[in-house]
C-alpha cells in the first residue's frame, strides 16, 4: 500500500484500466488492520484525486467498503476515511468543494 500511496500521489494520473489495483485497495479496506485500512484510504483518496472524472468507474468498489468502517472507532483511520470519500466526491462531482 505504501508503495501504491507515493505512486499515487501525482497532480494527473493517466486514465488506464484500474480494476485490479481499485480491487486489491478494496480488499485491503475490509482489513482488520487499521493501519492496512488507513493506507488503502489514503491510496483510493490519492488515486480519485489523480485521476479525477475517470474515477466514477470504480467508486462504487471502494464507497461500500468505506462507509462500513466509518464505524471504526480510531480517529485517524474516520479522518482517513473521510479525505477518502472527499476525494472520490470531488473527482465524480468536480463542483464538490474541496477543504
Amino acid at each position: 500500500m505504501e508503495a501504491l500511496l507515493q505512486n499515487a500521489k501525482v497532480p494527473r494520473i493517466k486514465e488506464e484500466n484500474y480494476s485490479e489495483i481499485m480491487g486489491t485497495v478494496t480488499r485491503c479496506m475490509k482489513d482488520t488492520n487499521i493501519v492496512v485500512v488507513t493506507a488503502a484510504a489514503q491510496c483510493v483518496e490519492a488515486i480519485a484525486r489523480g485521476l479525477r472524472k475517470p474515477f466514477a468507474q470504480y467508486r462504487h468498489l471502494v464507497m461500500i467498503p468505506m462507509v462500513e468502517k466509518l464505524k471504526e472507532r480510531k480517529p485517524s483511520v474516520v479522518e482517513a476515511l473521510s479525505n477518502a470519500m472527499d476525494g472520490v466526491f470531488s473527482a465524480v462531482n468536480p463542483s464538490h468543494p474541496t477543504f
